[in-house]
């Protein structure tokens, strides 16, 4: 001992290990039962995915009515329809929608998605009765102009006031009468000639059996309203003729997205209505079975 305290052993060197220590040859040998089982492991039970698959979640997939596998024939509208849409104003959401219409396919086949039909025929009741407010102006000017003049004539006579009270009335009536009877026109139109489209379809075969009236009241109000604004376009007529052809590509597209029943029978069933006003109600009948009799030709 050195120091207080226990030295190297005698002759340096250190500790030699004693005998048996240490690693064995080879190394150590895995206990029994230890280790991957032969064949591998087993899944628990209750694990991996159920028989039959995993079931979509709700709100995936084609939406209610449509096939499985259903595709848009275009890319839907990002955010849906405007009007529908829960945020934003009432004229916010109109305008957004007239300008959405411009962009054809991908709108109509976010229209497609469902047979909200009085949603639809609203936006079309406040088009028209829009339209109907602006040139009830005009209807109005036309009076008011009138009163002025006969005001400032018969001044001295008496009966200035009255003339010109009268005109002004008839102004203001004129003006009331074609709002509300725009109003009243957007409302019924799409009844009526979406049933006539609906009926023409139907006859060439170009309803699918999940589809309903109201899918086609919904399109085809959606595409009226569309196009029936650019009627208030002034320059000799243009607004009439933008109006028309609009009109013919709304429907194209509508009825195609809502329907997938090809361009011939959605042209067939635009132009129905127009036969059976100019034509009457024997060239109505007479268009419908000659048309039904050529669905086949017509075909998607």
């Amino acid at each position: 001992m050195a120091n207080g305290g226990w030295g190297p052993p005698p002759g340096g060197g250190g500790y030699n290990q004693p005998p048996g220590f240490g690693q064995p040859q080879g190394g150590y040998n895995q206990p029994p039962g230890f280790g991957q089982p032969q064949g591998g492991y087993n899944q628990p039970p209750g694990f991996g995915p159920p028989q039959g698959g995993y079931n979509q979640p709700p709100g995936f997939g084609p939406p209610p009515g449509m096939p499985p596998g259903w595709q848009p024939q275009q890319p839907m509208l990002d955010g849906g329809v405007p009007w529908e849409s829960a945020s934003g104003g009432l004229l916010m959401r109109w305008w957004q929608t007239i300008g959405a219409t411009l962009k054809g396919r991908p709108f109509f086949a976010a229209v497609a998605l469902n047979d909200d039909a009085m949603s639809a025929v609203t936006f079309h009741t406040m088009t028209l009765a829009l339209m109907g407010f602006v040139f009830g102006l005009f209807y109005l000017s036309v009076p008011a102009v009138l009163g002025t003049v006969l005001l400032g004539a018969l001044s001295r006579t008496g009966f200035g006031l009255p003339l010109a009270g009268g005109a002004y009335g008839m102004g203001f009536g004129l003006w009331i009468a074609a709002t509300l009877g725009g109003a009243v026109v957007g409302f019924v139109g799409p009844w009526v000639s979406g049933g006539i489209h609906h009926l023409i379809l139907a006859l060439f075969g170009g309803i699918p059996p999940d589809r309903s009236y109201a899918h086609t009241v919904r399109a085809h109000a959606y595409a009226n309203a569309g196009a029936t604004i650019f009627s208030a376009l002034p320059y000799l007529g243009i607004g009439t003729l933008v109006t028309f052809a609009l009109g013919i590509k709304n429907h194209l597209e509508a009825y195609e997205e809502m329907h997938h029943c090809g361009a011939g029978k959605a042209l067939a069933a635009y132009f129905a209505p127009f036969v059976c006003s100019c034509c009457g109600c024997c060239g109505c009948v007479g268009m419908t079975l000659a048309l039904g009799s050529i669905a086949p030709i017509i075909g998607p």
